[in-house]
């Protein structure tokens, strides 16, 4: 029988961890052709190639520029309701909420208390779903 706590095993390049640590070259490199962060006001700024992708991709982008300001910024939570996200305008309003359950039904995106956010995880997936401008 074959040791399965085996650091060899290759089933534990499976395993994840929510608290994995953050590529930020790689979140940096996904956002850079959608959002901008304004240093002063610490605001997302949404450029144009953010306004063309498809809704599911506007959220998961946006939830990756919150992870990215979590980053440089003491006292700024990444977390969001559906309220906030609707108050940034990125979307139709009457999306929003639809959008952000078939994003969490289909495991992209986490909640805790009504609020979503992207897993630190999920940013090498990320790369390959949002088409680059």
């Amino acid at each position: 029988m074959q040791d399965q706590n085996n650091s060899k095993n290759p089933l534990k390049e499976l395993l994840v961890r929510e608290a994995q640590p953050l590529n930020l070259r790689e979140l940096a490199e996904i956002l850079k052709p959608f959002i901008l962060i304004n240093e002063t006001t610490k605001e997302i700024e949404l450029l144009p190639a953010f306004r063309e992708l498809p809704n599911e991709e506007k959220i998961l982008i946006y939830l990756a520029g919150m992870k990215a300001k979590k980053s440089l910024f003491k006292n700024v939570e990444e977390k969001l309701s559906p309220s906030e996200i609707i108050k940034e305008e990125i979307m139709p309003e009457g999306s929003v909420k639809s959008t952000l359950k078939k994003l969490y039904d289909s495991g992209e995106i986490k909640a805790e208390s009504s609020r979503y956010y992207l897993p630190d995880y999920r940013i090498r997936f990320l790369k390959n779903r949002i088409k680059q401008p």
